[in-house]
């Protein structure tokens, strides 16, 4: 399933705040684009690392979180 982010919202806090409050239900890759330079960038590996790295922060993680942690890692 493809979700598509306003420009408004396309960033990399945004992003982060949304997956830790449970709004992607299977998260399996992230992508990055620049259209308007005509670029593409798997980012899923520095969101996962970014997601680590703020776990203390959080009493709950959601378990959407976690599965993409586990499929980052591989």
């Amino acid at each position: 399933m493809w979700r598509e982010t306003s420009e408004e919202d396309a960033n990399h806090e945004t992003l982060i705040r949304e997956l830790l409050d449970n709004q992607y239900r299977c998260p399996t890759r992230i992508v990055a684009f620049n259209t308007s330079k005509g670029w593409s960038r798997d980012v899923t590996a520095d969101i996962a690392d970014e997601l680590r790295r703020r776990f203390a922060e959080y009493d709950h993680v959601p378990v959407s979180v976690e599965e993409f942690l586990e499929i980052a890692r591989r």
